[in-house]
């Protein structure tokens, strides 16, 4: 079973912040690791269907993913991330 992290948790040592929310072609996904990790971004629709998936490069300290969405229709999306550990955080992002 999945165990939601609260934003800005730092329960697994990372911090996550989405901005802006809702966006128009991309948004922004900040991410505070104490550990040096990689990370795995899905996005997926309210169906299920998966809309993105990327990789993070190893990250400690704060790094900022853009993340293009220009060629997704507007909606709702649910923007999930794993950290090396298995822990997974979700958001749900709104596209203009």
């Amino acid at each position: 079973m999945f165990k939601q992290i609260n934003e800005n948790s730092t329960e697994n040592k990372s911090v996550y912040h989405i901005y802006p929310n809702p966006f128009v072609d991309e948004l922004n996904l900040e991410i505070t690791s104490e550990a040096v990790q990689q990370f795995s971004i899905v996005v997926q629709d309210l169906m299920g269907k998966e809309v993105l998936r990327i990789k993070t490069k190893p990250i400690i300290g704060t790094e900022t993913e853009t993340i293009g969405m220009a060629t997704a229709p507007p909606g709702i999306y649910f923007l999930t991330i794993q950290d090396k550990s298995g822990k997974i955080w979700s958001k749900k992002i709104i596209r203009h």
